[in-house]
């Protein structure tokens, strides 16, 4: 009985952690580095600007139906794409995922500009707050603090090394960019 209370235990630590390395793969890495500046330059459109004036007229059913198919569409080529990619085609797996980006980042600001009308159906609220809470839960778990951690670390790790390797290459205010433009002239005239 001890041995399958440990089984049980070692999986379900297992699945937390690999639960929280997914999750910290797409926030940090997918939605931070890539979706939030694509979020950002949409919202800063001046059609986008004009389409959210319209929203405030447009029935909530409407509303619920687009963004519910924008989400579902941009979540149906996630998972295609990581069918490609597991298949052995990885750079068409890449490509069909930031393809997906843009579609999630534009459902990502339909829902901030129609949070309202979306909430006011209770099934949306409540699917809404059900993922609010997995993920408080999710953030609390030792293995997730514990990761996030571990990524502040090496982060700070990496800025330091960084760091020293610029201060080593570039000691020389433009001496290194000097050389390349020296190199590219000699280059170029050689050509002509």
């Amino acid at each position: 009985m001890r041995f399958l209370s440990k089984v049980l235990h070692r999986t379900i630590l297992l699945f937390q952690f690999l639960l929280v390395l997914f999750y910290l793969f797409f926030e940090e890495l997918i939605w931070n580095g890539i979706a939030v500046p694509i979020y950002n330059f949409l919202e800063s459109l001046r059609l986008l600007q004009t389409i959210e004036k319209h929203l405030k007229h447009i029935n909530g059913r409407i509303v619920v139906l687009l963004f519910l198919v924008l989400f579902g569409f941009a979540e149906g080529l996630g998972i295609v794409a990581g069918i490609v990619a597991v298949s052995g085609k990885l750079f068409l797996g890449i490509v069909l995922y930031a393809a997906k980006i843009p579609i999630a980042a534009f459902a990502f600001w339909l829902f901030r500009v129609t949070k309202k009308k979306l909430m006011a159906f209770e099934w949306f609220a409540f699917l809404y707050n059900a993922l609010e809470i997995g993920l408080s839960r999710l953030k609390s778990l030792d293995i997730y603090i514990s990761t996030m951690d571990l990524l502040h670390e090496t982060k700070t790790w990496i800025k330091t090394k960084a760091i020293i390797i610029k201060t080593k290459l570039f000691k020389h205010k433009g001496n290194l960019l000097k050389k390349f433009k020296k190199l590219y002239d000699l280059a170029k005239r050689k050509n002509l």
